[in-house]
């Protein structure tokens, strides 16, 4: 028989505690992945997107009209702003939308208004800096028409 006096007892090392870790481990690391995963704000490109769907050839129709044009809409930034051209002096209506991909927060719509030149200015201070999507629904006398782009704010 042996004697165990004197000798340490404690906490031993076994193939149960190991199990027991892994497990807490893993339990661990999924809350903290389930917990990020709810915290993740997930935005739609529009919130009517099922009727928007519904008119989409319309959009083509229009896209298609303007591609047809002999003297297209032209887009460019200039400075502190946003230059649109249009192909007609007057007559033009309409709305633009400026659609920031990453936060719904920085999107705007605005109403075409054109100078005599049939030219809009568009000041992009205060505009946050990055990636934006310009898409002009835009109609001259009775034509509808849709021009979209991609542009860098910076």
């Amino acid at each position: 028989m042996k004697n165990n006096i004197g000798k340490k007892q404690g906490w031993r090392w076994n193939w149960g505690t190991g199990i027991f870790i892994v497990f807490s481990l893993f339990v661990v690391g999924i809350l903290t992945m389930v917990t990020g995963a709810f915290r993740q704000n997930i935005e739609l490109e529009a919130t009517d997107y099922y009727a928007r769907e519904l008119k989409f050839q319309d959009q083509i129709d229009k896209l298609n009209r303007s591609k047809k044009l002999s003297n297209p809409l032209k887009v460019t930034i200039e400075k502190e702003q946003i230059v649109l051209y249009f192909p007609f002096e007057t007559g033009i209506n309409g709305q633009l939308e400026l659609f920031r991909p990453s936060d719904a927060r920085h999107d705007k719509l605005l109403p075409i208004k054109t100078d005599a030149q049939g030219k809009m200015i568009i000041p992009t201070v205060g505009y946050k800096a990055g990636a934006y999507r310009l898409k002009i629904n835009w109609a001259h006398n009775d034509t509808t028409f849709y021009d979209e782009q991609v542009l860098m704010i910076k």
